[in-house]
């Protein structure tokens, strides 16, 4: 006959062992709530990992606390750099079409700025190029302001290593991290419903780090280049009528001209301030699609329209040294006006539309401002 005494206590052990477990569960549970709760003080925006699609809140006490404190050398670019890559996701993605993966932080009193670049010249020797700068936010300089910027190429010697995954998968490891780089695959084909005056040619489609997604045309009557907004991206400013079939971001400044023989928005102006402090609003000049050139077909258009390139540059616009090796510095591409003020901008419409055609007048608007000066 089975000992009752011997059954009830093993059901009074199996029912503490219950009760163990659930208030375990409820431990870890008020646990990993008290953790986040702590890591929203610690770091501000944690919980909303819980949620990615909630908008980036910040604040001006987050302001006011970061831009007073010192933790970082900022003459020590190898803390710098670790201080960057230690914070960064272990997978990025780099939205910009010349491959520089942006930061900014603030430290003592400066707000900084920088950039990682993955240049296609230099993957090709495993180097990184890491910058930073202080900004001065306004765009008189003055005249005895004395800029700090740190610039090195990072390489295995560092103990930097760069490994490519695929040609727009790349892979950096430093110490006991490693980030995956994922380069922007912009599709490389005309945009449907972009329409072209004749003698334009599609030369690529590119990422501005303003988020704004461009296609680069060549005019070969002109001869010139010029932007044309790619109505099927995501827009990431409002657009906003300034006067007759002139529209300009309220945030970044862009100017286009409303092109309503073809139905497109062609970029004409950008705001001379914001290219005097080389924020993200300085213009496409400097992200063109480095990764999809294949051919001397942009080199080609770009001595067309200035003769004087014939031998320097490479088939992406890059400056070459007298040994035929690619320098630190490039052709840029400013098919617009710097304007200073609307009223500057739109002067310059009105003088361009004293032309008799919708073409003369696009050719007008989109002359290159080295091209003005050689006029």
């Amino acid at each position: 006959m089975p000992n009752k005494n011997k059954r009830f206590r093993g059901n009074k052990l199996i029912a503490k062992v219950g009760d163990y477990l659930l208030f375990s569960v409820i431990g870890f549970v008020v646990g990993l709530i008290s953790m986040l709760a702590i890591a929203e003080n610690l770091v501000p925006g944690a919980m909303r990992m819980l949620d990615k699609g909630m908008p980036l809140v910040s604040t001006n006490e987050q302001f006011v606390n970061d831009i007073t404190r010192s933790r970082v050398d900022l003459n020590d670019i190898k803390s710098v750099w670790w201080m960057v890559f230690s914070q960064i996701p272990e997978e990025v993605n780099v939205y910009p079409t010349e491959n520089y993966y942006y930061f900014k932080f603030f430290e003592g009193g400066r707000e900084i700025w920088g950039n990682i670049r993955l240049d296609v010249d230099l993957r090709k020797k495993k180097e990184i190029s890491f910058a930073y700068f202080s900004v001065l936010n306004r765009s008189e300089k003055p005249f005895n302001s004395r800029s700090f910027t740190k610039h090195k190429m990072l390489t295995e010697e560092d103990g930097v290593k760069l490994n490519e995954i695929d040609p727009l998968t790349y892979s950096i490891t430093y110490l006991n991290k490693t980030v995956v780089f994922h380069l922007h695959d912009v599709p490389q084909d005309i945009p449907e419903d972009l329409q072209l005056r004749d003698g334009e040619k599609f030369v690529s489609r590119t990422f501005d780090e303003s988020g704004f997604q461009l296609v680069l045309l060549f005019d070969d009557k002109s001869p010139a280049f010029r932007f044309v907004l790619d109505e099927t991206a995501p827009l990431p400013d409002t657009l906003e009528s300034v006067g007759e079939r002139l529209l300009v971001g309220r945030r970044s400044g862009f100017a286009f001209y409303e092109d309503t023989e073809l139905n497109r928005k062609v970029l004409i102006g950008v705001d001379y301030k914001n290219i005097s402090v080389n924020n993200y609003y300085d213009g496409p000049f400097d992200q063109l699609a480095d990764n999809f050139v294949f051919d001397d077909m942009f080199k080609n258009y770009a001595i067309r329209v200035f003769p004087s390139l014939e031998g320097k540059i490479n088939e992406r616009g890059v400056f070459l040294d007298k040994n035929g090796e690619p320098k630190n510095s490039r052709l840029s591409l400013q098919p617009h006006l710097k304007f200073y003020s609307l009223q500057h901008l739109q002067q310059y419409l009105e003088e361009c539309q004293k032309n008799d055609s919708e073409e003369l007048i696009v050719a007008c608007l989109t002359k290159d401002s080295k091209q003005k000066d050689r006029d």
